[in-house]
């Protein structure tokens, strides 16, 4: 009998068990009333779970390999950022984003924002802005952040830019819905043509997105 092929095989077993081992489902408002006191509380690789409702808070992400969704999608689960910062604001790598309206971040800020240095993170069949009067400065913005997955989300109506990157490479854009923002995908390397920060937001792959009505389409700075 070949022992060093078994304790391989025990190692490998052992090595993916460890990064979900105590992995919990979090419920919001069940376990915790808002998305905020849930990610507080949360540890890397929790899955936080949002019923329907309008939450009214900007939620600030900083535990990695955290997800946070809602339970019936986008439709009956609103993050209203209510005019003060992002609706999520993501400072740490391999989060997951799916299932939510993010409505109401106006003065520059975005629905969904992924700062800087922010890497590997899935945004996903969420809505960002809804209508006229109910939408964001930004959809989803990225800053300096590099390997996140932009899919299959629906941005709508925002008074900016619908997706933008700032100084962000190596993204996949794909199979979203931007409508009626003024830039629908910009890609910018410079801010107001004064200096680089370090990524110059190339090697992003844009693939399969129904951008329209835009002031413009998809542009590159």
């Amino acid at each position: 009998m070949n022992y060093s092929i078994i304790v391989l095989g025990f190692v490998i077993v052992l090595a993916l068990s460890v990064g979900s081992a105590g992995a919990t489902e979090i419920w919001v408002p069940d376990n915790y009333s808002t998305i905020q006191a849930a990610v507080n509380s949360a540890s890397a690789y929790d899955t936080i779970i949002v019923k329907d409702g309008t939450y009214t808070e900007n939620v600030r992400v900083n535990t990695a390999h955290l997800t946070i969704k809602s339970e019936n999608g986008s439709d009956g689960c609103v993050v209203d950022a209510s005019a003060s910062g992002n609706g999520f604001e993501i400072t740490a790598d391999y989060v997951t984003i799916s299932g939510f309206t993010a409505t109401g971040a106006t003065e520059y800020k975005a629905g969904i924002y992924l700062a800087s240095g922010t890497d590997h993170c899935t945004i996903t069949d969420n809505t960002c802005g809804f209508d006229a009067s109910n939408h964001n400065y930004h959809g989803i913005c990225l800053n300096n952040a590099s390997s996140n997955d932009i899919a299959n989300n629906n941005v709508l109506n925002n008074v900016g830019g619908g997706i933008v990157l700032y100084h962000s490479g190596d993204n996949t854009i794909g199979n979203n819905t931007v409508l009626n923002s003024w830039d629908g995908i910009s890609l910018i390397t410079t801010l107001a043509g004064l200096m680089t920060w370090g990524n110059y937001s190339d090697n992003n792959v844009i693939v399969h997105n129904n951008v329209s009505n835009n002031e413009y389409g998809i542009s590159l700075f």
